[in-house]
């Protein structure tokens, strides 16, 4: 049976007629053929017929439910075939009557809300739906027009489910299509709708909640009208905006306290996200900041003492989000993560802001969440976000992280197994956070699981690409420093071999990525090698110190001469990337055991250290280089020749010139009664010999040698005693040797300070061997 024959059934009681395509087709009320459409099922239906019965209030719903079920079985009909076609249902309607159902239908929905009739308003909710996805854009505005000027003149919210649903699709399917200025009022709108979410049901606050967020999505607030008619007014215009801001977040806010249903959830937070970036709301942010702790009460317009409690907003939010938090929805978990983010980040009371959270007990809510994460990336970034923003707050946060902290432990293990991981500094920044000021917090075991998961950082990137962002790097030493410097290091009996793998694969890291010419990185793994040197002498006697702590030790010095000496080889552009290497190897000649500091020193002096280290003072002539240098000199020369000579250079190394030329020159100068200058001749003496023990020239010998020879000259009659002993021995091996090597290339020489030399030997009983000459 059509649907035009029925209706016409109804109303006037006639027979059923065979319809006659080729004739024109009038309804039973004799409506213009053009207003009666055909359908795809070879019936049709009279606009006309269908406005009238729609707009009746008087209808009967069974009569409305079977129009309905008509009109949208032709539109689905046509949707199946082809709507495209020029004499369809749909086709027609675009083409001559786009807008002809369109009041008739809002009508039909007020109606059915009016008499409390959930399944006819569903329907007509979802024939305005079907239809707007047939018809064009203008049709969407002018539904949109008429909904909202519906809900603004209807009593009560109660009963609008379906309308609100078939709203917020409309609002959600369309929003390219929607002008702003369909919706005529829009303060009242808004007005309405938050007053709807004070009622009780579920579903209703979810349906409004959503189409709030999609009108402040579309810019279709009181607060983004573009006619700026709430500004006509003056300061009551912008007391209304404030007043219906406050009343949006308040509100919102009460609904996400108060709800068990995650849709509602979600629909609520969308909605905050919205408003908290909108500009009006700062204000009303500041002033609740200033209301932190004070409590202050306020008198809000249009609102009432139920409505608006007197709690400051961000007390409220903190408090809302709690059940949200604890959700088993990872989609609600995530955005109220999100929504605190934004409003710790963006919020103009950035401080006070945080440590009300903090207060608000937020913190182990989160760490919950991520206890609960397992292993889903979204929640751990959006978790660690957070949490690294309410750490600014240095003070209120370190007793919650400590609560947190083998929480931290376990995302720590899980980011650091993903390179370029974007919440692996923030991980490493908690650890840092807590291992520095909360003294004694990692068990030994925990100890060893972040020595663990910082070595294994280090070594899956010791070979190629650094793996890891700078600031990660740099973390990732820091806290090693901290956990050799902690309680239990000392009760870790893995530690030292795990340091030992650490410091190593950090070096490597650096150099086989080619980032060794940055100064930071390279700074911050030495500072892991200097900690680690220190950590494998601790103990109360020699016996407490462990095989495992010598061996690291030996792998330090191994380390150097792997990594460090070639690249002292370079040209070296940053004087504190070279300081940090030579306060490395004082370290070592200086409190290294007795085997590692000689065998360093024999190490340095083979391997051209001094030509090296003067080539140094040649480019960065500061005072704690050039200190650096000599001291580093003096604890070499301890080694290969005895402290007695070391320590004629320690003496006297920050009046020591850079320049080797100017070495040179001290000699050639008389130092009678100069006590002074003649520790200084004494040290360069030292500083001559050695150097050409181990064959590192540092000057060239043709002007070494009348240097020598000057000061053979001029301070020979000065010797006397056996103070001088070794020092004239040392000379007479210095001067030997000198001439030796010129003597193939038959350089000039002094004969008198020759002859002077041989009259030493001969006249004076000098023991030559008296003098401890350690060879390479």
């Amino acid at each position: 049976m059509e649907f035009s024959r029925n209706l016409d059934e109804e109303s006037e009681g006639s027979q059923p007629y065979p319809l006659n395509q080729s004739q024109p087709y009038t309804c039973a009320k004799g409506h213009r053929s053009s207003l009666s459409l055909p359908t795809q099922s070879d019936g049709r239906i009279c606009l006309v017929c269908l406005a009238t019965l729609l707009s009746d209030p008087h209808s009967l719903s069974l009569h409305l439910s079977f129009a309905l079920s008509n009109l949208s079985l032709a539109l689905r009909c046509d949707r199946v075939s082809s709507s495209s076609q020029p004499n369809s249902f749909v086709a027609s309607l675009r083409t001559c009557h786009p807008h002809l159902l369109v009041g008739p239908l809002v009508r039909a929905l007020a109606s059915a809300c009016d008499r409390a009739d959930d399944e006819l308003s569903k329907q007509v909710s979802e024939v305005v739906v079907e239809l707007t996805a047939a018809l064009d854009a203008s049709v969407v505005e002018d539904f949109v027009a008429r909904i909202s000027d519906m809900l603004c003149k209807s009593g009560s919210l109660i009963r609008q489910l379906h309308t609100l649903h078939c709203f917020g699709v409309l609002l959600s399917e369309y929003h390219d299509s929607i002008s702003t200025t369909s919706i005529r009022d829009k303060y009242t709108l808004f007005s309405k709708l938050l007053d709807g979410l004070q009622l009780p049901s579920d579903e209703l606050r979810g349906e409004i909640l959503f189409v709030l967020y999609k009108l402040s999505s579309l810019q279709a607030s009181p607060w983004d009208d573009d006619e700026h008619d709430v500004y006509d007014n003056g300061s009551c215009g912008i007391a209304r905006l404030s007043s219906i801001g406050e009343l949006s977040l308040r509100h919102s806010l009460n609904v996400l306290l108060k709800t068990q249903s995650d849709d509602v959830r979600l629909n609520c937070i969308a909605l905050l996200l919205v408003l908290a970036k909108r500009d009006i709301f700062n204000n009303l942010l500041i002033k609740d900041c200033n209301s932190i702790g004070a409590r202050e009460e306020c008198d809000f317009p249009d609102s009432s003492s139920e409505t608006m409690p007197h709690t400051p907003i961000t007390s409220l939010l903190a408090d809302a989000v709690k059940g949200s938090l604890l959700s088993s929805s990872t989609e609600v978990q995530a955005g109220a993560l999100e929504l605190i983010s934004h409003f710790l980040l963006w919020g103009p009371g950035h401080v006070g802001q945080i440590e009300a959270f903090i207060e608000e007990n937020i913190a182990d809510y989160i760490f919950e969440v991520l206890r609960l994460s397992g292993k889903n990336d979204a929640l751990v970034i959006s978790c660690i976000e957070v949490l690294s923003l309410l750490s600014t707050a240095d003070d209120s946060f370190k007793q919650k992280l400590t609560i947190g902290f083998q929480t931290i432990l376990s995302v720590l293990r899980y980011v650091a197994e993903i390179p370029y991981h974007p919440v692996q500094p923030h991980v490493l920044k908690l650890v840092l956070s807590c291992v520095t000021f909360c003294t004694g917090i990692m068990s030994p075991h925990q100890t060893k699981g972040i020595a663990v998961t910082l070595t294994q950082l280090f070594k899956s990137h010791s070979s190629g690409d650094l793996g890891m962002h700078m600031e990660t790097f740099v973390l990732a030493c820091l806290i090693f420093v901290e956990i050799l410097k902690s309680q239990s290091a000392c009760e870790t009996k893995e530690l030292p071999s795990l340091v030992k793998e650490a410091s190593k694969h950090a070096l490597s890291s650096i150099f086989s990525s080619h980032e060794a010419s940055d100064t930071t990185l390279l700074l911050h793994s030495l500072y892991i090698l200097k900690e680690a040197l220190v950590y494998s002498h601790e103990g109360n006697t020699l016996t407490d110190i462990s095989n495992e702590k010598i061996n690291l030790e030996t792998s330090i010095v191994e380390t150097c001469e792997v990594f460090l000496l070639p690249w002292l080889q370079n040209d070296i552009q940053d004087e504190d990337a070279l300081l940090g290497v030579l306060e490395l190897f004082h370290m070592i000649l200086l409190n290294g055991s007795i085997k590692s500091a000689s065998g360093f020193a024999r190490l340095l002096a083979s391997s051209s250290w001094f030509n090296l280290s003067f080539g140094f003072l040649g480019v960065f002539p500061g005072e704690s280089l050039r200190s650096m240098v000599y001291m580093i000199h003096s604890l070499v020369v301890d080694q290969m020749l005895g402290v007695e000579f070391g320590g004629k250079i320690r003496d006297v190394c920050l009046l020591l010139p850079s320049d080797p030329l100017d070495l040179l020159c001290l000699l050639g100068q008389k130092c009678l009664f100069d006590f002074n200058l003649a520790s200084r001749q004494h040290a360069v003496l030292v500083l001559l010999y050695i150097t050409l023990l181990y064959g590192n020239r540092i000057a060239d010998e043709t002007e070494t040698l009348a240097s020598l020879e000057q000061y053979i000259l001029l301070n020979s009659s000065n010797s006397s005693g056996q103070t001088d002993c070794m020092l004239l021995t040392q000379i007479i091996l210095l001067y030997s040797g000198i001439r030796g090597t010129l003597s193939m290339h038959q350089a000039a020489y002094s004969q008198e300070a020759e002859k002077t030399v041989f009259n030493l030997i001969t006249y004076q009983e000098w023991d030559l061997l008296s003098m401890q000459v350690k060879l390479k």
